[in-house]
């Protein structure tokens, strides 16, 4: 994380600077389930600072039976077992938590963690949540670059879109993902300048050539074999293992147990290239991989329970009465690099 703090030259991004919010936002549940053919070992002692915080995060009540054979083959080829990723290291396999409800098994997501804790009984009773509602151009003080509101447009079904601006006391905070963030900048006059005057964008708040550039994301890739062992082909295969695996799910007096309690195989394995195969790439190739920090991986092993495919693993099955799973890899150093731009002057129009 440092060289993401230098690239933005944020020490804010520092683990050290950022460990503090994972402890606070979360509440951990440690493995309460026997592993009879793997490990899980981890280091609990980076989670449960008082007081909890509203991210629960938990481990599956099931053991993945390709997940079991995974986390052998990873350290078979050199990727050692070590004690879970929340330290921040990440080279070696190891078993992996989710943010899931312990007991009930749901997922334990942005709203059902931070929102309803943030509405909560006693909380600050300022925070209001707009449903629906589509922020259209940031708005700023004329002959300035201080922004002071957001122009949205909010509709409810069978209703015609309202648009009315909220103001801002104090900040606008432009969090719209890596997509709509930089389009929002750029509909509210923020970005290169062709762009915005191409589009007639006025006034042109900034010019900023960076916005929207330097896009990067990982390759994703896998195999998949025919395996012998149970995985979720067997549930696609057989109605009766579908029923029960939702029977012990929606257990309400032992709780949530299951294949259904993993939302995906939970070990993953990190490296670096083995330096016999490092060694047959080009010069250049090398001297840029050098260029992260050695504890930065470059490659990422995602087992899959299934037969792999970047839409739907499940539709992806044969369903011919065979199991099925992969190994998806994942290149984590890219150097190739896009861009986000805007079609219109409008965020109604895709970016």
């Amino acid at each position: 994380m440092q060289k993401w703090a230098d690239e933005v030259d944020d020490e804010s991004y520092t683990w050290q600077n950022f460990l503090p919010f994972l402890k606070k936002s979360v509440d951990y549940s440690a493995p309460d389930i026997p592993y009879l053919n793997s490990t899980n070992s981890h280091d609990d002692s980076l989670f449960n600072v008082n007081p909890l915080g509203p991210l629960q995060v938990s481990f599956g009540r099931y053991e993945d039976p390709f997940g079991t054979w995974a986390q052998r083959a990873f350290q078979g080829i050199g990727q050692p077992a070590i004690n879970g990723f929340q330290s921040g290291k990440l080279i070696g396999s190891s078993y992996i938590p989710f943010t899931e409800d312990p007991v009930s098994g749901f997922r334990s997501s942005s709203y059902s963690s931070f929102l309803l804790n943030a509405f909560a009984p006693g909380k600050d009773p300022s925070i209001r949540l707009y449903n629906n509602t589509l922020a259209r151009r940031i708005l700023f003080r004329p002959g300035t670059n201080i922004a002071h509101g957001v122009l949205v447009s909010s509709s409810a079904p069978g209703n015609t879109n309202q648009t009315y601006t909220l103001r801002a006391r104090r900040e606008v905070i432009v969090s719209a993902g890596a997509f709509q963030s930089p389009q929002l900048l750029m509909v509210s006059g923020i970005g290169p300048r062709e762009t915005l005057e191409r589009h007639k964008i006025a006034p042109i708040i900034k010019d900023l050539p960076g916005v929207g550039q330097n896009l990067q994301d990982q390759i994703f890739f896998g195999t998949s074999y025919r395996v012998n062992l149970l995985t979720t082909s067997a549930a696609l295969n057989n109605p009766a293992l579908t029923a029960a695996a939702i029977a012990a799910f929606t257990n309400k007096t032992l709780g949530a147990s299951g294949p259904l309690t993993n939302p995906a195989v939970p070990v993953f394995g990190w490296e670096n290239l083995p330096n016999a195969t490092f060694s047959l790439l080009p010069s250049s190739m090398q001297a840029a991989l050098q260029t992260f920090p050695p504890d930065w991986p470059q490659l990422e092993f995602i087992p899959a329970s299934s037969v792999f495919s970047a839409e739907n693993f499940v539709a992806s099955d044969p369903v011919d009465g065979n199991n099925y799973a992969s190994i998806s890899t994942a290149i984590i150093t890219p150097f190739s690099k896009g861009n986000i731009s805007i079609s219109s002057a409008s965020t109604t129009s895709p970016p």
